[in-house]
């Protein structure tokens, strides 16, 4: 049994993605200025990508989250807390994604509002969550490689974005993920020891965006609108 069968991973060639193109997608936010920051750096740069919030934050955040809808991005369904989906049972599952979309409809003032896609914190995929998947409609949020940033502060933003450049190289694009915000299962205040290399900080991840769309297409790669992307893909 293949990687895909249990989790987000897919090839270019699975995506039916054009050669020496790239998605981007960000998850876990909305995140403050870091959000708004990375907003920035797409709206500067013409690209529309994938944002994949957690709800609560959403509903800490609403004006983030009218804004990525303002300016074009895809919004997916990551869950209202971002815990094991797989360890839950189908109406925990359910109930997740609906809060989810409650939140995003109430900040964008669109109470009927419903996500089109999916992606599953972790990257894990249970036959349950399949059978939801298709019942709804939706469509799986997926990625081509990880780079491992979601653990990585500002001292390891050089090593995310050589590792996803060297893919993107190797394999002639890809879709790929950085995490605006990060999971809090446990504080990490700013006062501590260490600060510069924490996952929690995620105050390096606009940059590395910012670095990453520049100097592909500065080598010819095309930055494709996630939002047109995926929803010809999920008709």
């Amino acid at each position: 049994m293949g990687v895909a069968a249990f989790t987000i991973m897919r090839t270019p060639e699975q995506l039916a993605l054009p050669g020496r193109s790239v998605v981007l997608t960000f998850d876990d936010g909305p995140n403050g200025d870091v959000t708004a920051k990375l907003l920035d750096v797409l709206r500067e740069r013409g690209v529309k990508a994938a944002f994949c919030p957690v709800g609560r934050q959403v509903i800490e955040q609403p004006e983030l989250v009218r804004r990525m809808d303002r300016e074009g991005h895809l919004i997916v369904n990551h869950t209202d807390s971002h815990g094991p989906m797989w360890l839950v049972s189908r109406s925990v599952l359910v109930e997740q994604m609906d809060q989810s979309d409650r939140a995003v409809g109430e900040a964008l003032g669109r109470p009927d509002w419903k996500s089109r896609f999916f992606r599953p914190p972790w990257g894990f995929i249970t036959p349950g969550l399949g059978k939801v998947l298709r019942e709804r409609g939706m469509g799986l949020m997926p990625i081509t490689y990880y780079a491992g940033d979601a653990a990585a502060g500002p001292s390891g933003a050089r090593r995310v974005i050589e590792k996803t450049l060297r893919n993107a190289r190797r394999n002639g694009g890809g879709v790929y993920v950085l995490h605006d915000g990060r999971h809090r299962l446990l504080p990490w205040p700013r006062f501590m020891a260490g600060w510069h290399r924490s996952g929690y900080n995620r105050s390096w991840v606009p940059g590395a965006a910012a670095e990453i769309i520049d100097t592909l297409r500065g080598e010819g790669f095309t930055i494709l609108g996630a939002p047109e992307f995926f929803d010809s893909k999920n008709r």
